[in-house]
């Protein structure tokens, strides 16, 4: 069995070793996400949830309003 701690993590090449980045690794078939300077909360998806989440941000339907 394969520890979180053991997943293969993966961030953005525009990501410095001292900056926030989010990253992202495949476990058990799930897709895993973490924030760098938080690396023990781990939110986790199905490869469907994922695929839709991310083509709605480049849908720009997430997009904030800013007044």
């Amino acid at each position: 069995m394969m520890s979180l701690s053991e997943s293969s993590w993966y961030r953005s090449s525009r990501c410095t070793e001292d900056s926030t980045c989010v990253e992202v690794a495949l476990h058990r078939g799930r897709v895993r996400i973490r924030g760098s300077l938080m690396p023990d909360i781990v939110l986790s998806f199905s490869p469907h949830a994922w695929a839709e989440f991310i083509g709605r941000i480049k849908r720009h339907e997430l997009d904030l309003a800013f007044a």
